[in-house]
């Protein structure tokens, strides 16, 4: 598996920021409906305070497109996206803001959203559909990933 490989050779990143280890343990079938759901994984720092106090008035989005070099089919796209949910927790997180105290991230037990698109679809024309809906922060996850079939048989992602 290509995506599913380069998500074994991610090593997550150990700190204290993420206080919830329980998340680099988890297996691909655990992590929708795991008992974390509401752990809090770190507060947002103040650059990410700023981007999200900014984004809840002016939504704002970026699209990251990658080629692959080969097919890869809608099942093992999809385990690869929870793969990488595991290794990096905020991939699998909302953003709580709240009362209590300043905003944070929060994971959640959800996968990334996969919306495959037609054989003929150019990922320009998926970029631009991807750009006129946004991402619900508070329910998150923070992330959501569209497939198409691109030319000479390589997927676009």
């Amino acid at each position: 598996m290509i995506l599913g490989g380069v998500a074994q050779h991610v090593q997550p990143a150990r700190s204290t920021l993420y206080p919830s280890e329980g998340l680099y343990n988890m297996t691909s079938d655990s992590l929708v409906g795991s008992d974390i759901e509401t752990a809090d994984l770190r507060p947002l720092g103040p650059f990410e305070q700023s981007f999200h106090y900014y984004v809840l008035r002016n939504p704002t989005q970026l699209s990251v497109v990658g080629r692959l070099n080969a097919a890869v089919d809608e099942p093992r796209l999809r385990t690869a996206l929870v793969d990488l949910q595991r290794i990096h927790p905020l991939l699998a997180a909302a953003v709580i803001d709240s009362d209590e105290g300043p905003p944070a991230f929060r994971h959640v037990a959800r996968a990334i959203p996969l919306r495959v698109g037609k054989a003929e679809s150019r990922w320009e024309d998926a970029a631009a559909e991807d750009q006129t809906r946004p991402i619900n922060g508070a329910a998150g996850p923070l992330v959501r990933a569209t497939s198409s079939l691109a030319r000479r048989g390589r997927r676009s992602c």
